[in-house]
């Protein structure tokens, strides 16, 4: 359950950061979370290391999203009111023209 949880909110939070929902940061954080729980939980494992490379990768490239969705310029994009603040500056930017 735990494992279904993680993966239908991860797929919803990816779609959701490429189409800039403002709901998606979050979503992507608790799909976070969610794996780390399901990681304590599911106990020691013995993997390759050709396998905890991946999986280390995959912990940097998730800790790089949170970065860039949370703490860049880009996070302005998932704020609530953006798009409609950003289309009224842009139809007034050459209302005062000579």
């Amino acid at each position: 359950m735990l494992l279904a949880t993680c993966a239908a909110s991860a797929f919803a939070a990816w779609i959701g950061l490429v189409s800039y929902w403002w709901v998606a940061r979050r979503l992507y954080l608790f799909s976070c979370a969610t794996w780390v729980l399901l990681i304590l939980l599911s106990g020691p494992s013995v993997m390759p290391s050709v396998a905890a490379m991946i999986r280390v990768m995959n912990a940097f490239a998730g800790g790089a999203i949170l970065g860039l969705v949370y703490f860049s310029d880009l996070a302005h994009r998932f704020e609530r009111g953006s798009i409609e603040s950003a289309a009224t500056a842009g139809m007034n930017a050459g209302t005062h023209r000579a």
